[in-house]
């Protein structure tokens, strides 16, 4: 008598050879889309960063009616530039002790610090985020309860620093350098809203 022959049927999965084709698959596919993701989260920290600037002038302008107190957006220029907005002492822009109230710096032991956008925590090691002014120089803009914005470059704030404010505010670029990307302008009007221009 002859037994009948079995048949052994393979059971459902991947051999090893199958496995290492799929992950080599995902591996290439993963590298060829690096850069793009790189440079989309780029793009969206420098949308965001444009935004925090727009949104912490609209902060100081409205703190400064809510509290009564005159507020300062003051950009510095540096590496990779910086806002900060400070509540300060008195209702008027040059009545105020700025030099104090700035001197102390954005520190949790600052409270007349209220907010900060540094380019350098938007920084990742393969991108920067650049804030700069539209001529590279450091700037003070004010905001007085009574809804008067002044701005400085040095000395007392006023509304014309010796001549006509062209353009009806105060331009700032946000530039990722390191990569391909938008340079967004941000324009901080002394007589309406901050917003984003490009």
């Amino acid at each position: 008598m002859v037994s009948p022959r079995r048949h052994h049927s393979r059971e459902a999965g991947l051999t090893l050879l199958e496995l290492m084709i799929v992950v080599a698959v995902i591996a290439i596919v993963a590298a060829l889309a690096a850069p793009s993701v790189g440079a989309a989260a780029g793009e969206r920290r420098s949308n965001e960063t444009a935004l925090d600037i727009v949104r912490l002038a609209r902060r100081g302008r409205s703190e400064a009616v809510g509290y009564g107190r005159a507020h300062l957006l003051q950009f510095t220029a540096g590496a990779n530039g910086q806002f900060a907005l400070f509540r300060g002492d008195s209702n008027r822009c040059n009545n105020a002790n700025w030099a104090g109230v700035v001197g102390a710096g954005c520190t949790a032991a600052n409270t007349a610090c209220r907010d900060l956008v540094s380019g350098d925590v938007r920084s990742t090691p393969g991108q920067q985020i650049v804030i700069s002014s539209e001529d590279g120089a450091a700037v003070d803009i004010c905001f007085e309860p009574t809804g008067r914005v002044l701005w400085r470059r040095a000395g007392l704030f006023s509304d014309r620093q010796g001549g006509p404010m062209t353009g009806g505010g105060v331009r700032f670029n946000i530039v990722r350098n390191g990569g391909d990307g938008v340079t967004r302008r941000i324009l901080v009007q002394l007589g309406a809203d901050a917003r984003v221009l490009l």
